[in-house]
């Protein structure tokens, strides 16, 4: 264990992405119950900046935006805040040197970081196993620096307007008397099962369940998901309507939640939400949710895991071999799970 001077002011470093950006919430609640009195800043990018704001354990967002004159800002914000402690979570050249920007006494990061920068750390922690949560390795640095809590929790910030707005919603569109969600997309194209693959996997639910079905997404998920939804019975299309912290509220009271390894796969079982993640190029052990309640399924290829953006062998194959059949006897077992659970 490494012993420092209990900090004061804290910044943690986790710019991105919105799925990475939420499993560190359980890291943040770890240190503000562990330091009562500290104060925590996030330094974060500005397409993930809504999951953490309203945030009740966040004193100051610091959001970066890529414009030159809004770095220059963000960079001076940095230096005058006289941070004790400033915790590199994302481990990228990026992330490192913006925490050397802040001057923080202790700049804090893994001694392996996922790139080469741990020169721009003054304390380097020991990696440990790698082939675990990444939730849990944020909170195995932690363990390392004497701070630890049973029970982490990520208490997500939804806000009265949003859960207010969601409740109109459903009293408006929900027909069933409960409901599960889908997003069908992922931004990397490499996480991608298919929207067909999704429209047959519907189809052959609906000897099961007539639940309701609420799609969710970004509005550059609008056409992909109007194809699915195009001939379905009781699918509610919001994709592109709702912001973050609605969609959250949306998949609070979900009876399930079905998706790829996606930011909102992350945000659902971060309030709770039972889902069904669908795998391909990453390793579940190390990407999958913080939640015992997940139903995670994955093809194993020989290439797998590669963690591409597209695939570099331009086959897929660690898709296109999941079949509908393997994803629905476990969308089933979900579905039974969640049933009891109501």
């Amino acid at each position: 264990m490494i012993k420092l001077v209990r900090p004061k002011k804290i910044l943690i470093v986790k710019m991105s992405a919105i799925g990475d950006v939420i499993q560190t919430l359980l890291a943040l609640n770890v240190l503000k119950r562990s330091c009562e009195d500290v104060s925590i800043d996030w330094l974060v990018e500005d397409k993930a900046a809504a999951v953490l704001e309203g945030h009740p354990d966040i004193n100051r967002l610091i959001i970066f935006n890529r414009k030159q004159k809004r770095i220059r800002e963000c960079i001076q914000k940095l230096r005058k805040s006289n941070y004790d402690w400033a915790i590199d979570f994302q481990g990228t050249f990026k992330s490192s040197l913006f925490m050397r920007f802040s001057k923080a006494h202790f700049r804090i990061g893994y001694q392996d970081p996922r790139e080469p920068c741990s020169f721009l750390y003054n304390v380097c922690v020991k990696s440990g196993n790698k082939d675990v949560l990444h939730s849990v390795r944020n909170l195995n640095l932690l363990k390392q620096l004497g701070i630890s809590k049973d029970r982490p929790l990520f208490n997500f910030p939804i806000g009265e307007k949003a859960e207010e707005k969601i409740e109109n919603l459903l009293e408006e569109k929900l027909s069933t008397e409960t409901y599960f969600s889908l997003n069908a997309v992922a931004s990397r194209p490499a996480n991608r099962w298919g929207i067909s693959n999704f429209k047959k996997l519907i189809q052959k639910f609906r000897e099961y369940s007539c639940d309701t079905i609420f799609l969710l997404g970004g509005s550059q998920d609008v056409e992909d998901h109007k194809f699915l939804a195009d001939g379905l019975e009781n699918v509610v299309d919001l994709t592109g309507s709702l912001s973050l912290k609605e969609s959250a509220a949306l998949l609070k009271r979900s009876l399930f939640f079905i998706s790829g390894d996606t930011g909102p796969l992350h945000m659902a079982a971060s309030v709770g939400c039972p889902v069904l993640g669908i795998y391909g190029p990453t390793n579940v052990r190390r990407t999958g949710p913080f939640q015992k309640d997940a139903f995670l399924v994955q093809k194993h290829v020989d290439c797998q895991p590669c963690y591409k953006k597209i695939c570099p062998l331009e086959h897929h194959q660690c898709m296109k071999d999941l079949t509908v059949e393997e994803v629905l006897i476990k969308l089933v077992e979900l579905w039974r799970y969640s049933k009891k659970n109501v």
